[in-house]
């Protein structure tokens, strides 16, 4: 007795759609891949330039108001596009009162939009505010789902890791360094090593932070673990007085050696 199989569909329209499917799978790689990137304008770098002015001369008022002055009369012929000035005068102006934060002042005005820079702000920063609303609805709700899914919160997803998990900037001894030179001033507390303090000193100035103290702890155990201020600089102080004898020790075997 013959048996008979059911035959599989034509392979021709199967290759055809699964061709067709690759086709138009490869067209959208391709211009996702080669979307070319946003080129600032010189107008745009103008009006940036513009906004960054307006906002510094919001900290000089009186500074401010001559210079309004000197370009409303033409004396300020460095302002090559004062109807644009004059939007980013407006747009800086009301900043505050929007609840808006800087962010980078694009897209600028158009022609159209400059025969009433002031209407033109009010609506430019509304949108502003709603962007930066919508940004961090999603930023919060980000936060709540790395909380319940148990793990560490990720500068990927627009969160910040916990201190204890966080990377050093700077290696163990420019660390170390930085904070022998933070306890040597006079009259030393760790409350000097808060942004706070009006004794602070920046990193960039060569200071340290207290939110240093924790890597630099990890550093010196070689573990991340969440441990308390005082057990992290119980660690990091236990270290640097290790380190001194250390280094006073290899001073007398060597009495010729520089003092660091």
């Amino acid at each position: 007795m013959t048996s008979t199989r059911a035959k599989r569909p034509t392979t021709t329209t199967t290759l055809l759609a699964e061709q067709t499917m690759t086709v138009d799978l490869n067209q959208v790689t391709t211009e996702t891949t080669l979307a070319a990137p946003t080129v600032l304008t010189e107008r745009d770098k103008t009006f940036q330039a513009y906004c960054r002015y307006a906002v510094n001369l919001r900290r000089r008022p009186d500074e401010l108001a001559q210079f309004k002055s000197d370009l409303q009369a033409g004396r300020r012929p460095d302002v090559t596009e004062p109807v644009l000035m004059f939007a980013a005068l407006h747009l800086a102006a009301g900043m505050s009162a929007a609840g808006v934060r800087r962010w980078d002042w694009l897209p600028a005005p158009t022609a159209d939009d400059l025969t009433d820079p002031v209407a033109w702000a009010t609506r430019r920063l509304a949108e502003q505010r709603a962007a930066q609303e919508t940004a961090a609805r999603i930023r919060r709700g980000q936060q709540k789902l790395a909380r319940a899914l148990g793990g560490p919160r990720s500068a990927a997803s627009g969160t910040i890791n916990p201190v204890h998990l966080q990377q050093p900037k700077h290696s163990l001894k420019e660390m170390a360094d930085r904070l022998e030179r933070a306890m040597s001033r006079e009259g030393f507390r760790r409350g000097d090593l808060d942004h706070r303090s009006p004794r602070y000193v920046s990193d960039r100035d060569g200071g340290i932070s207290n939110k240093q103290i924790p890597p630099m702890a990890n550093l010196i155990v070689g573990q991340q673990e969440r441990r308390s201020f005082d057990d992290n600089w119980k660690i990091v102080t236990d270290f640097l007085a290790e380190r001194r004898a250390q280094h006073g020790a290899e001073q007398e075997a060597d009495p010729t050696q520089a003092t660091e």
